[in-house]
């Protein structure tokens, strides 16, 4: 068993499992950077849809991958008087159990779903969906047959953030960025040797596209209005709206 850091340790391949969810929420932001400014920029572009399409009934935001619920209960908190049903997806237990005891607002209801992304079906219409760093641990042949559900079951207008980490062809360039990436984490805390061992344990689990073939599968399922909201180095939030 070898340490990531946090007080985790992997044997050889990364798993989201107890003893992650554990420390999930301290560990994740020290290893994306902007990972909370990300969140603020969901939430702030939600509150935008949210003022320009007034809708009469409950507005339905699906989070696929939602891990320990935190996003859900940070909209929540900040959407508190607007009538919305949230569903968040999640394949480990473990960070259902923790996402079950996050307070939210007594206007809002939400169904956690203990599901793999790519077997969960979508069987209503949805306005906003979110995978926060989490396509990119599905399998490649999943994906588009994953985003072509989410363009099919979101109403007009309806919006799909798509945040993953990148890939960078170019050896050189992605030469600096990585350096730019270690560099984040020392400064988190990490050592290199548990940089070491975590880019080892994600070998083959985390699956990055490029910028390129993430907007290839946004087209390719119907999306047209699609762009970058936020990017630093490797990881990139975009913004698709039906």
């Amino acid at each position: 068993m070898k340490s990531v850091g946090d007080g985790i340790f992997v044997d050889k391949k990364w798993k989201f499992n107890q003893e992650v969810a554990k420390k999930f929420e301290i560990h994740i932001k020290k290893s994306i950077p902007f990972y909370q400014i990300g969140h603020s920029v969901i939430i702030t572009l939600i509150g935008f849809y949210i003022k320009k399409f007034k809708r009469k009934y409950p507005i339905i935001i699906v989070d696929l991958g939602c891990s320990t619920g935190r996003l859900i209960q940070q909209i929540s908190k900040t959407y508190s008087d607007v009538p919305i049903l949230f569903y968040g997806i999640d394949f480990e237990e473990s960070m259902l159990k923790i996402a079950r005891k996050k307070n939210l607002s007594n206007q809002h209801k939400v169904n956690w779903i203990h599901s793999r992304i790519e077997d969960f079906h979508f069987s209503f219409s949805i306005d906003i969906c979110i995978s926060y760093y989490s396509l990119q641990f599905i399998a490649v042949k999943y994906r588009e047959k994953i985003i072509n559900s989410i363009y099919k079951n979101l109403y007009k207008n309806g919006l799909f953030f798509l945040f993953e980490k990148t890939k960078i062809k170019n050896k050189i360039i992605n030469d600096y960025n990585q350096f730019l990436l270690e560099s984040f984490k020392l400064n988190a805390g990490f050592t290199k040797e548990e940089i070491k061992n975590k880019e080892k344990s994600l070998k083959n689990i985390l699956i990055s596209l490029t910028s390129e073939e993430n907007f290839s599968l946004l087209k390719k399922s119907g999306f047209r209005k699609y762009d970058k909201i936020l990017q630093y180095s490797f990881f990139e939030g975009i913004m698709a709206i039906k």
